[in-house]
């Protein structure tokens, strides 16, 4: 039978971490760890994302809170240097201080979703569980193994990566695979 993160279980053997990218001016420092990488010092003109743009499939990736003002979640456009607000123009996700939710309003069907949660703690594990392969397409937000929101869109860009931005420069640590995502991902997602 197969299980609850079997599809993790299986990739756990040849997993390979993909590599983090910046863009923009002042991306601060980027330090590889045992779970994945250790961000921290970005300007809020520049941003990181993993060199693995995904356009079908079922992914998922953490990230720990480490301070305020983190925006985490999925952009299509890594080219374009910002030049105010941390992340590229069309993304998704969530704005931790508050925590805010958001979603370009430029995707067909798109809905921010909203926060069951309470307040996203520095320690706080996020789980990203993007899901390309429905008609809509997905992505829950979880804290800490549990999930808070869903967003969703019918139409929109067709190859996403996953990114992390700043405000005012906190920190935060990104979790990728099998030996750095602290929950396994959901039934029938694989590692980013």
């Amino acid at each position: 039978m197969i299980g609850h993160g079997f599809i993790g279980l299986l990739q756990s053997a040849d997993y390979m971490r993909p590599p983090l990218r910046t863009t923009g001016v002042g991306p601060g420092s980027i330090v590889e760890t045992a779970a994945g990488y250790g961000l921290s010092g970005f300007a809020d003109t520049a941003f990181a994302w993993l060199d693995a743009p995904k356009s079908v499939g079922k992914w998922y990736w953490e990230v720990v809170k480490q301070g305020a003002n983190g925006l985490f979640g999925i952009a299509d456009d890594v080219a374009t240097a910002v030049t105010y607000g941390g992340y590229s123009s069309v993304n998704a996700g969530i704005y931790t201080t508050t925590p805010n939710l958001w979603i370009d309003g430029g995707w067909t069907g798109a809905s921010a979703g909203s926060w069951a949660g309470g307040t996203v703690a520095n320690g706080d594990v996020l789980g990203f569980a993007l899901d390309l392969d429905s008609g809509t397409k997905t992505l829950a937000i979880s804290q800490n193994g549990v999930v808070q929101a869903t967003q969703s869109w019918t139409g929109g860009p067709t190859t996403l990566w996953a990114m992390f931005a700043f405000q005012f420069g906190p920190a935060a640590g990104v979790n990728l695979g099998p030996g750095g995502c602290v929950y396994e991902p959901p039934a029938g997602y694989a590692y980013l």
